[in-house]
């Protein structure tokens, strides 16, 4: 789906019960960069276990249908599961929000 205008969520363990979590997102070089706030709830259970899922999503609108109750949603999505891994290097970060910019003021365009 790269390049496609798509909503992404990540999904973490916790203890109490999994969470799910809208997230800026792009998929470049075979990587997803994820630009969470610098601290809070996702940074801190990624610290405690990087194990994780990324679902992204395409919405592409209602099929059209006579009857509402039976109408269904275009769309695609992925889910892919892996480990996170924080970038700490400057130009390292700099690609990764690059990406995430390149792709989030295309968003917008057609």
């Amino acid at each position: 789906m790269s390049g496609a205008k798509c909503d992404g969520r990540i999904g973490l363990p916790r203890e109490e019960s999994p969470t799910l979590s809208p997230v800026c997102l792009e998929y470049e070089n075979g990587s997803i960069s994820i630009h969470p706030a610098g601290e809070g709830k996702k940074i801190g259970t990624l610290e405690e276990n990087p194990r994780c899922c990324v679902e992204v999503d395409i919405t592409r609108g209602p099929i059209p249908v006579e009857d509402p109750c039976k109408g269904e949603m275009r769309y695609r999505s992925v889910v892919c599961q892996g480990t996170a891994r924080f970038v700490e290097d400057d130009p390292g970060k700099q690609a990764a929000l690059d990406c995430i910019l390149r792709y989030r003021s295309s968003a917008g365009s057609g």
